[in-house]
């Protein structure tokens, strides 16, 4: 092999040195080739809602769970949403699609806000989800879900 090597320029030894470099350390022991873990979807977990009517003076109700798989798999009050949108940070659902009701929501990892946490302090320092749902010929109501695992 070295005969071999005496007959190339310059340039090419250079690059042949180089990807020989390059072979042994890609190839070491101390890499690991494990590709990287994937936690699933950025919003997965179950939240507990509550919707409200009457502004920031109204009282928040019970309404139902809100749970989402590691596939983006939405389910709320037990029933599958059907064609689930996510962007970066939100979350909407239509009854164009056919669901029940129109949602849409913002995630975030906590959130400061009178008008969505009063009850709570003014704001949360858990996941959660913020912004309104609307059933079939009613106005949109606020709506709430803080996650619970």
């Amino acid at each position: 092999m070295l005969q071999n090597l005496k007959s190339l320029s310059s340039l090419t030894k250079v690059l042949v040195l180089a990807i020989v470099a390059l072979m042994a350390v890609s190839c070491s022991k101390d890499d690991n080739p494990v590709a990287p873990k994937d936690d699933g979807h950025p919003f997965t977990g179950s939240y507990i809602s509550n919707y409200r009517w009457g502004g920031a003076s109204g009282l928040w109700r019970g309404s139902a769970y809100l749970e989402i798989s590691k596939k983006g798999e939405v389910t709320y009050g037990g029933t599958l949403i059907k064609k689930p949108v996510f962007t970066e940070s939100t979350l909407v659902w239509t009854i164009a699609d056919g669901n029940k009701q129109n949602a849409s929501m913002k995630f975030a990892p906590h959130h400061d806000s009178d008008f969505y946490w009063r009850d709570k302090g003014g704001g949360v320092d858990d996941e959660n989800f913020t912004g309104s749902i609307q059933n079939p010929g009613e106005g949109p109501l606020d709506f709430r879900a803080l996650i619970v695992d």
